[in-house]
């Protein structure tokens, strides 16, 4: 059986009478920054959801549209991503600043996983847990990445800080002493808030001295240095 484990919104190309070139200029630039956008919400969300088992389905994909007339709102399944459709303006949506895209990207989600959750019939349990603790953090998408590591000298620990935000996504290295208090925090990395942009640089992490840590990227290449 598959486990639900991912969520995402999409503006789909829905001009029946466009072209290729009309996509390229008028809704691929658009498309893939809303796309980027909204990863800080959904990784949220699935990050604190339980997985859960289905009989044929791993993924929630919530299509939004602005005419909703031509478009009812029951999901269809492709290839085990249940697609459903919600209305927006996407003109308003960009309007937005950052904590307000937050609060509808969220409430888009969270509509759109409830029709496929009452489609299929679905225990509400688990989404109603996720929902709540994506709440109670006040949709900020902050962890640490993978395990602390201690240096040699075993007087101070180093740590991956992570912050996905609409716009960006910032990864730093925070230094603590034993008593766990912070003696250095340096930004080491902005990317693109999108997993494909930046799931590329955590590799591992390493010190090179008592007094020099990095996190090394997957391929061994890059390497993102503080010391002490």
């Amino acid at each position: 059986m598959p486990i639900l484990s991912e969520f995402d919104l999409d503006i789909p190309y829905l001009n029946r009478e466009g072209s290729k070139e009309d996509y390229e200029k008028n809704w691929k630039e658009r498309r893939m920054r809303f796309r980027d956008e909204v990863r800080c919400v959904a990784s949220l969300l699935e990050r604190n959801f339980e997985k859960y088992k289905t009989e044929d389905c791993w993924k929630v994909l919530v299509e939004c549209v602005e005419d909703m007339k031509d478009n009812n709102n029951e999901h269809k399944l492709v290839g085990g991503v249940s697609h459903v459709k919600v209305g927006l303006n996407i003109d308003y949506y960009f309007n937005l600043h950052n904590y307000e895209k937050k609060l509808l990207i969220y409430k888009l989600l969270e509509k759109g996983i409830n029709i496929v959750i009452k489609e299929k019939e679905w225990d509400k349990k688990p989404f109603q847990r996720m929902y709540q603790k994506v709440s109670d953090c006040n949709y900020n998408n902050q962890w640490i990445w993978n395990k602390p590591k201690k240096s040699p000298n075993r007087k101070y620990i180093a740590e991956v800080s992570c912050e996905h935000n609409i716009d960006n996504f910032k990864v730093s290295i925070i230094i603590k002493n034993k008593a766990k208090e912070i003696v250095k925090e340096e930004k080491i990395i902005e990317e693109r808030p999108n997993e494909w942009a930046f799931a590329q640089h955590f590799g591992s992490l390493k010190w090179f001295s008592s007094n020099e840590v990095a996190l090394i990227d997957k391929k061994g290449i890059n390497t993102y240095s503080i010391q002490i």
